[in-house]
């Protein structure tokens, strides 16, 4: 048996991969944890994990990633098979752009997350995934966020 939350995170900044991290520690979030440094990468890992039928719980994905951008992964988990279709989808980017909100929610997003340039305010995202994927829920069952707490922030 799994220990903890799978996701994904396809980012390109290591600060970014890091606060990321210590969102989740300061969380109490057990988690593992893979990092896709581009888009291609991840593509290659959500493939692998639809192949392996040992899909991730939850996806985060920067927008602006070098070779395939999040919205095209976006779009690829969504049009996968399985419950890996259904997992959340955390929009994690600098662009506080309305087309990009936009081009997001349509896409199937569950949250957009805006990096801020306060480390607290970062530091939140551990309380997003906690609402997104709360304890209680089952291996495999993730809470919609019209079954939980008002979440969309798109």
């Amino acid at each position: 048996m799994r220990e903890g939350l799978r996701i994904l995170l396809a980012e390109d900044n290591p600060g970014d991969v890091f606060l990321f991290e210590e969102a989740l520690k300061r969380h109490a979030i057990s988690h593992e944890l893979t990092v896709a440094t581009d888009g291609e990468g991840a593509w290659k890992w959500i493939e692998a994990a639809e192949t392996a039928q040992a899909g991730f719980d939850l996806f985060v994905l920067d927008l602006n990633l070098p070779v395939r951008p999040g919205l095209e992964l976006l779009a690829r988990i969504r049009s996968s098979h399985g419950k890996m279709s259904r997992a959340p989808v955390v929009i994690m980017t600098s662009s506080n752009a309305m087309r990009d909100r936009s081009a997001a929610a349509h896409g199937g997003a569950d949250y957009y997350f805006c990096k801020p340039s306060n480390l607290d305010e970062f530091l939140k995202l551990g309380s997003i995934v906690q609402q997104l994927w709360p304890t209680g829920s089952q291996e495999g069952e993730p809470v919609t966020p019209e079954a939980s707490s008002p979440l969309q922030n798109i």
